[in-house]
């Protein structure tokens, strides 16, 4: 029987690996993994996430499969007890020959980084190319991925506020970011200061929820026309990051996947349920506004912003394939450069 080695690649692996990426490759990834999914029929089987709850956890399993890309299952705990060490996150990537796991990556920056790609990628095509003001509601690993993948797409970014409940991590992120990031004014909000939020919302360019809240984050009356939000923190039909009014303000409701965001987009299905928009109308998905490589594909995205002073917004719960691209995608960089422990199995 031939020797069966597993590639081990660590979080300062994988770290190291998407630091040397640059922003746009990643666009590109999450691009072609959305046009994939959206417009290539029986080239995704993403089957629905199962669930088994633990003493302190909720362990979720999520398998995929995507045409000329790989097959993966990824793993993640998600805290139930208000622990606040992070979510750890595991993904097997599987060898399609022989159907053997040929790869354990460490997903914990992986899942941050593909879905801030995502919003990066509607970012990029559908808000003001002169915005000047950012928004982030959170500070853990998606609201620091998502600061900097929107930073390198949209240089004309001034001014980045950033709100969370309490200051210790939030304090520590954005003394990083003004060393990294010399010419960008940075500003905090800490817990309920509602003056504070409606005036960075009154201001806000782009507008990113990355936090785990079940009631909404700001008054939607304060988001100015032409802004672009991008929503990825709610994640159960009883989660609401925005409020009614927010979600009523776009033409069109963008979303990772349409069929995922029906279980889990809360705040969108509710809007659904009490019959202000519907699925078929008023929902589309990002795979059916970008081309293979990225780019817009011509006329679609008038139905999205007709004009300037439309809002738009993109709603992420997360798809599977997202991760079975982004981990292939890592582990093929790891075997160029040999890095990563090769175990015998």
């Amino acid at each position: 029987m031939a020797t069966l080695n597993v590639r081990i690649l660590s979080h300062s692996n994988v770290t190291s690996l998407l630091n040397a990426a640059s922003p746009m490759s990643l666009l590109e990834l999450m691009a072609r993994t959305f046009h994939t999914f959206s417009n290539v029929p029986g080239a995704a089987q993403v089957p629905h996430r199962m669930t088994v709850k633990t003493d302190a956890h909720k362990v979720l399993f999520m398998p995929s499969s995507l045409q000329d890309v790989g097959t993966a299952i990824k793993i993640v705990s998600v805290p139930t007890k208000g622990q606040t060490s992070g979510i750890p996150a595991t993904t097997l990537v599987i060898d399609e020959e022989t159907g053997e796991v040929k790869a354990v990556v460490n997903a914990r920056a992986l899942t941050a980084v593909r879905t801030a790609a995502g919003s990066a990628l509607a970012t990029l095509h559908l808000s003001s190319p002169t915005s000047t003001h950012l928004l982030i509601f959170g500070s853990g690993a998606q609201s620091r991925s998502h600061i900097d993948l929107i930073l390198a797409i949209r240089p004309t970014l001034t001014h980045v506020t950033i709100w969370n409940r309490t200051a210790g991590r939030l304090d520590s992120m954005v003394s990083e970011l003004r060393t990294l990031h010399p010419s960008v004014t940075f500003r905090t909000i800490v817990g309920s200061g509602s003056a504070y939020i409606a005036s960075a919302v009154r201001q806000a360019d782009i507008i990113c929820t990355c936090t785990n809240t079940s009631t909404p984050l700001f008054n939607g009356a304060d988001v100015k026309p032409g802004a672009h939000l991008n929503c990825v923190g709610s994640y159960t039909p009883d989660m609401e990051e925005v409020d009614q009014v927010t979600v009523g303000k776009a033409r069109m409701v963008v979303v990772d996947s349409v069929e995922a965001c029906k279980l889990e987009a809360g705040e969108f299905i509710r809007e659904v349920n009490e019959g202000r928009r519907t699925y078929d109308d008023g929902w589309i998905e990002i795979g059916r506004l970008v081309d293979a490589e990225g780019k817009i594909v011509e006329g679609v995205v008038r139905g999205v912003r007709k004009e300037d002073e439309d809002v738009t917004i993109f709603k992420s719960v997360g798809i599977s394939v997202q991760d079975c691209a982004i981990a292939t995608w890592v582990l093929g960089r790891a075997e160029e450069l040999s890095i990563g422990n090769l175990v015998e199995y």
